[in-house]
């Protein structure tokens, strides 16, 4: 992304920051209404590895 427009770059870092707080509220009501989160810490790694994968893409 370095040698991106910076204008849709900057839209697509907001766009994951976005997603990423959907996330915590999904999983917040979730942990709050059953009071358990067996598949958190999964569902996190897999989020955390997509994001970076999706943002390492055509950069060197």
């Amino acid at each position: 992304m370095e040698n991106a427009d910076p204008e849709p770059t900057n839209m697509w870092r907001w766009h994951l920051a976005e997603e990423l707080e959907h996330r915590s509220v999904c999983s917040d009501v979730y942990h709050e209404l059953s009071g358990l989160n067996p598949v958190f810490p999964t569902f996190t790694a897999f989020t955390v590895i997509s994001i970076r994968l999706c943002t390492s893409v055509g950069s060197s």
